[in-house]
């Protein structure tokens, strides 16, 4: 007589058919061909915020993050008051001593992760930033009128300067690009061949380059 096989032995044999179908199913799935309505989202989607995006850790994972744009301008609209600036010492407007900051009638007309404060914006994300100045300028009499950008109050390489006739406006803009740390300020000066320089308009802006 046979002894029959335990019960044990039946329910493996069932278990490994079924794990065999199984497997043959998922293999037979190729993954460009999955319904979107099957597709599951990143791993980490569901701990993040509105907003924030995956980036690489260097490590091969990711994390969810919220982008770190930053950009922010202050203005000068119909300026009346003149920055009171003593008759530049060079004629070239090359010297830093001659150029004085313009403080009066600055206002933040756009700010992403940047500050502002009466007469110079603060950054608040470090990284390389682009920095655009448009101005419109009337100095003293027939004369020469130069712009500067400082961070911390310490004057840049980069500079414009303008002939005004007496009595009228003339247009001064120039860019730069400018490697910003954390709470590093950055302001607007100038200086003129006569004396004293009146900003009609103005507009100062940084913009974070290269990153999220």
């Amino acid at each position: 007589m046979v002894p029959h096989p335990p019960l044990f032995y039946f329910l493996k044999k069932a278990l490994l058919k079924y794990a065999k179908c199984l497997g043959d199913k998922i293999i037979s799935i190729e993954h460009a061909v999955i319904p979107d309505a099957q597709l599951h989202p990143m791993k980490g989607a569901a701990g993040a915020t509105a907003g924030q995006l995956p980036v690489a850790d260097g490590a091969g994972a990711t994390a969810f993050t919220s982008p770190f744009n930053a950009a922010g301008q202050m203005s000068i609209f119909t300026g009346t008051v003149a920055t009171a600036v003593t008759a530049a010492a060079d004629a070239t407007l090359s010297t830093n001593s001659d150029y004085v900051k313009v403080v009066l009638g600055l206002v933040s007309s756009h700010l992403v992760n940047v500050g502002f404060a009466t007469d110079h914006l603060i950054v608040q994300k470090a990284g390389t930033y682009l920095c655009l100045i448009n101005t419109v300028v009337e100095g003293s009499g027939t004369s020469h009128t130069g712009l500067k950008i400082a961070v911390n109050s310490t004057l840049q390489t980069w500079k414009t300067v303008v002939e005004s006739p007496a009595g009228q406006r003339l247009s001064a803009t120039f860019h730069c690009v400018l490697t910003l740390a954390v709470n590093d300020t950055v302001s607007l000066y100038v200086a003129n061949t006569q004396g004293n320089v009146t900003v009609r308009e103005a507009g100062v802006s940084i913009v974070r380059l290269g990153v999220l």
